[in-house]
């Protein structure tokens, strides 16, 4: 029995996610943990929700993740 892997991520769903999150990375990579950065990262994230799933894609648990890997 050989099972194949799924693909979990298409290629146009990576270049989507990489276009939305790029003017936003300073903010998602910054190492402080202050109150303000911290709320400046969950409205960040928010940012890329709504924009990622205005693209009539359901957005993936692991977006935060990923969008590291890529």
């Amino acid at each position: 029995m050989d099972k194949q892997k799924r693909v979990n991520w298409q290629s146009g769903e990576k270049e989507l996610l990489t276009e939305i999150v790029t003017p936003f990375i300073k903010v998602i990579e910054n190492k402080n943990c202050d109150t303000n950065t911290n709320k400046s990262k969950l409205e960040a994230w928010s940012h890329i929700y709504k924009e990622y799933n205005g693209e009539g894609k359901r957005m993936k648990i692991v977006a935060k993740k990923k969008c590291f890997v890529i």
